[in-house]
């Protein structure tokens, strides 16, 4: 009798330290998510008319390592920083095919809304919204620009523009998960042709994301 009532007794304990014990939460306040994986810069498909119409230009696609870091300042909102490797882009003319190629860094600052942070959900999705600051060099026009512009320089300034997010994480356990999100940046860069501005190109691309993520 005794072994059954002290065996009642520690089951007893052991039910109520596991009722008292605190649930794990996916995301809370004081975290810090860091994620890496590929991302795509999707330009959109339409064509900026420079040099009063002389040239439709339009850059195109690329995609790079991206690394981005998110501190849960509250259990749902992280502000995130975003970077990646250098981007290098094909820059076409209409009608005549690629003429240049430039390489930019798109570095995003966005502030992220977690419905669901602060709950045990393994499911996490989120928006967000911040500024970009997109940096272009190595503007190089190839053989074919040279031909049909006339000139051997082209330079590209840079550009500050608004940024919108969503996207979804999945946690694997209470360190790892993988996830995904979809960017919208408002770029667009003044051009010149040695020297001499000649108008803007308008990239507004789509940003596509597909990342592991590592909570600490």
């Amino acid at each position: 009798m005794p072994t059954l009532l002290s065996r009642m007794c520690r089951l007893a304990v052991l039910s109520v330290f596991t009722l008292a014990a605190p649930s794990l939460l996916a995301y809370q306040a004081g975290d810090w998510i860091l994620r890496a994986g590929s991302i795509t810069v999707d330009p959109t498909n339409s064509f900026s008319e420079v040099a009063d119409g002389a040239f439709e230009l339009r850059a195109g696609s690329d995609t790079q390592l991206g690394v981005s870091i998110t501190y849960m300042a509250m259990d749902q909102l992280g502000l995130e920083v975003q970077a990646a490797t250098p981007f290098s882009h094909p820059v076409n003319a209409r009608g005549a095919g690629k003429i240049a190629r430039v390489k930019h860094l798109p570095p995003t600052v966005t502030a992220n809304y977690y419905p669901f942070g602060g709950t045990t959900r393994d499911l996490q999705p989120f928006i967000g919204a911040g500024i970009n600051h997109t940096v272009f060099w190595s503007e190089k026009l190839n053989d074919l620009g040279e031909a049909a512009t006339g000139a051997t320089q082209l330079n590209a300034g840079s550009s500050w523009g608004l940024a919108a997010q969503a996207g979804l994480d999945y946690r694997l356990n209470e360190q790892f998960g993988v996830g995904l999100s979809v960017y919208y940046i408002d770029i667009e860069s003044r051009l010149k042709l040695d020297g001499n501005r000649i108008g803007k190109i308008k990239i507004d691309p789509w940003v596509y994301r597909l990342q592991l993520s590592y909570r600490f």
